[in-house]
């Protein structure tokens, strides 16, 4: 909320403090570190403390949110890194096909890719149709499946580091 309000500062220091904090409570940082990595607004998103917040929470609860952290480092641009995370965190629906599908694409590895994505589809249609947030990932999964589709301000592929 602090960010959606435009106290991004702030809200900053209150996760570097609660990383700096003796804090064990995994489901809070999961949370924020998933808002940060995924949130609509692409100029809020913060894709290092997205990974640092994850990271954190799988190490507190290590049975916890892996996609989350993989999903931090896809955003980040790292999609070697984020493959093996997303898929110790697959729990089998869109949230992590979406993703799995994009690193994929990132990496060109277009069977798996096209693999997942097809998982993604069929599972949301199946489960969570209208999902804004599945829409809004199967949208930018679209865009980077199909580079001359018109591009949403919604949503920003990010750019593999070896083309920055």
């Amino acid at each position: 909320m602090l960010v959606e309000a435009g106290y991004e500062r702030q809200a900053t220091n209150l996760c570097r403090r609660m990383l700096n904090s003796s804090s064990t409570n995994d489901g809070w940082f999961n949370g924020v570190a998933w808002y940060f990595a995924t949130t609509e607004n692409p100029s809020n998103r913060d894709p290092a403390l997205a990974v640092e917040l994850a990271k954190r929470a799988v190490k507190i609860n290590p049975a916890g949110d892996w996609n989350t952290v993989g999903v931090a480092y896809y955003r980040l641009g790292d999609f070697k890194q984020a493959l093996p995370d997303l898929e110790r965190g697959n729990g089998g629906n869109s949230w992590a096909f979406f993703f799995l599908a994009m690193a994929h694409r990132q990496l060109g590895n277009a069977d798996a890719a096209r693999q997942y994505y097809d998982q993604a589809i069929q599972w949301m249609n199946e489960h969570e149709p209208q999902n804004p947030e599945l829409l809004r990932f199967r949208a930018e999964a679209e865009r980077l499946f199909d580079p001359g589709a018109r591009a949403g301000a919604e949503t920003q592929i990010p750019v593999p580091p070896a083309a920055k």
